[in-house]
């Protein structure tokens, strides 16, 4: 759960100052962050704040502190309390896949009357506040990561791709799915499909349908991804581990935001994919040539 720009009825501390409520009191989490095979860990992780009138409220204990761990792709949400002082969080592995957030917040425990701070901003200084159980009070959105996951499957840039019949038997067009997380998807209309999965074991076939499926797709969604952040992409895109991969095989360096920015587009996916425009005009002139036989399928 991430507040982000989210309104409240009443002033809420914000690790961010431009959506904090507070003139200069903050509030926030320290946290070691380390993964190995069996867990994710969280660890010497613990609250801080500087505003007093908070403070007085959690160590009343009307007011908690706690952190949580999301994960979208496993459907894992889990709420641990944070003191003053330093604590552990260990998370089982296997509970966690993809993209996981982890965010901090303070909240009531109970109904608080005639809630007032001396650090509000001017808008609220003149007011008291009714604070009902479990509003928030205090907010750290704190990081998103990534889990890593076995990429044996995905070493190949090739295997990124997913050609998949499409079910509008209507459709005349060549369909890119790029959102998913796995895999670029491409759709095809169900009777050219077929002849695809006819032929695309051929020996003299592969260039070919690079060239007319693979070239279009993967320009395509490095001009979308040009438009975002590195970071932001890595986290949304599994498939683009592999990209960076071949980006540093072929030029001995990692893919940063600048090097993404100024790729063009066309020209890279015929390298990744090792230049199968040329390559199969000549094997387009074989096939004319000779025919396609059973042969070209071995």
């Amino acid at each position: 759960m991430r507040v982000g720009r989210r309104l409240f009825p009443y002033p809420v501390m914000n690790n961010q100052e431009i959506y904090s409520s507070y003139k200069n009191t903050t509030f926030s989490f320290n946290y070691v962050m380390s993964q190995d095979d069996k867990s994710f860990i969280l660890d010497d992780i613990f609250y801080v704040t500087d505003n007093e009138n908070l403070e007085v409220l959690i160590e009343s204990g009307k007011v908690e502190v706690f952190c949580i761990v999301e994960c979208s792709s496993t459907i894992f949400r889990k709420a641990y309390v944070l003191t003053k002082n330093p604590s552990k969080i260990e998370i089982p592995i296997n509970n966690l896949q993809n993209r996981v957030v982890v965010s901090t917040y303070a909240y009531a425990k109970e109904n608080l009357s005639n809630f007032h701070d001396n650090d509000f901003l001017e808008d609220y200084s003149e007011y008291k506040f009714n604070i009902e159980k479990y509003d928030i009070l205090a907010v750290d959105d704190g990081f998103t990561t990534k889990i890593n996951y076995d990429t044996d499957k995905d070493d190949k840039v090739s295997s990124i791709f997913q050609i998949i019949k499409e079910s509008d038997n209507k459709t005349e067009k060549m369909r890119l799915e790029l959102e998913d997380e796995r895999k670029i998807k491409i759709y095809l209309p169900e009777k050219e499909f077929d002849l695809y999965d006819k032929m695309k074991m051929g020996k003299y076939t592969k260039s070919i349908f690079f060239s007319i499926f693979i070239i279009p797709a993967l320009s395509q969604a490095l001009l979308k991804l040009q438009q975002d952040d590195i970071e932001d992409i890595r986290l949304k895109y599994n498939w683009f581990s592999s990209i960076e991969k071949k980006y540093q095989e072929l030029y001995g360096m990692e893919m940063d935001n600048d090097a993404l920015a100024n790729l063009v587009p066309i020209d890279f996916a015929q390298e990744v994919m090792n230049f199968p425009v040329t390559k199969s005009i000549e094997d387009m002139f074989y096939l004319a040539m000779n025919g396609l036989g059973e042969e070209d399928y071995e």
